[in-house]
């Protein structure tokens, strides 16, 4: 095995880890209330007490990175019912001398129940994001000016259709060519959710400029959903999206339907399979064309397309015993 173990660092269990764009960074986030971004060295991943955030007061659920066009910054997402936005400045003092540390430059609080998810969306989009909270309302924030990381407005909210909802989970679309879309997974209290609407449900930007449900695009989903992934669009004229949905991986394909008066997208389910336990996170490769899904069990599933273009199980790795 090529991985290595490096301890977490937390005084309680890590509930998110999220890579910087080029791979080098990351950011760990527990229910200690306290994120660790550690660098990459030749000798390992490291971290420090600069590199220590302890802003939020409550666990912290989900981290995202913006693209490294826009600095170094992440956002953060809670159980206090913040989202908080992080810059790392460089800072002068007689002790220390010239050294970066980590700095909360704005705190959105418009959420009145603990935020689930956090994720800023793809460059070319500006410096936006989007946070989704268990009251099943989703937030678009955007930062006009790249420079001042601190200047936040609030854009859009919206609230997922259906009874009750509990949002768990955000994903943005890669594509570049067609219009935004924003991918949100659910839950629901009585594990009921109507088949007209499904617990993921895809919403786009209209004529408006607005988000609403995009068009043909049911996915009709009953189980609870934790994790939903859009894959890396490398001039594909289509999305793919897998989801976590309890125990089972799926992948759908959407695509334009090109039909005039009819249903913008058409949707096809291109791989559905059952694990003998709990889905938790999903991940892409830079291409599109391999996932790898974690599982309540501590064993990791890869699946890929093959030359004919279907999707199948490839591996399948388990924890060693130490």
């Amino acid at each position: 095995m090529f991985a290595k173990q490096n301890p977490a660092d937390h005084g309680d269990r890590v509930n998110c880890i999220a890579f910087d764009f080029y791979g080098k960074r990351m950011a760990t986030g527990g229910s200690d209330d306290t994120i660790k971004v550690w660098d990459l060295s030749s000798s390992g991943w490291s971290t420090s007490e600069e590199k220590h955030i302890n802003v939020h007061k409550a666990p912290i659920w989900n981290i995202s990175w913006a693209h490294p066009e826009f600095g170094q910054a992440l956002a953060s997402c809670s159980s206090d019912r913040t989202v908080v936005i992080h810059e790392e400045k460089t800072q002068v003092s007689k002790e220390k001398g010239v050294e970066l540390k980590w700095c909360a430059v704005q705190t959105l609080d418009d959420s009145r129940v603990p935020v689930r998810d956090v994720k800023f969306a793809p460059k070319h989009h500006g410096l936006v994001l989007a946070s989704c909270a268990e009251d099943g309302k989703v937030r678009i924030y955007e930062a006009p000016d790249a420079m001042a990381l601190g200047n936040w407005t609030l854009q859009e909210e919206f609230k997922l259709k259906g009874k009750d909802p509990m949002c768990t989970s955000l994903s943005w679309s890669q594509s570049k060519s067609n219009r935004i879309m924003l991918a949100v997974g659910c839950r629901t209290m009585d594990n009921v959710m109507s088949s007209e609407v499904g617990k993921i449900q895809v919403w786009e930007t209209q004529e408006s400029r607005r988000l609403g449900l995009a068009e043909g695009v049911n996915l009709q989903v009953q189980e609870d959903v934790v994790n939903v992934a859009f894959a890396p669009n490398l001039g594909r004229s289509f999305q793919l999206l897998a989801g976590a949905c309890s125990k089972k991986v799926r992948i759908w394909k959407i695509a334009s339907s090109g039909m005039e008066g009819g249903s913008k997208y058409d949707t096809r389910l291109e791989l559905e399979h059952e694990h003998v336990d709990e889905i938790w996170r999903l991940a892409w490769n830079v291409t599109g064309t391999a996932l790898a899904a974690t599982a309540n069990d501590g064993r990791i599933l890869i699946f890929q397309v093959n030359f004919e273009g279907k999707w199948e199980p490839v591996n399948k790795l388990e924890q060693e015993e130490s």
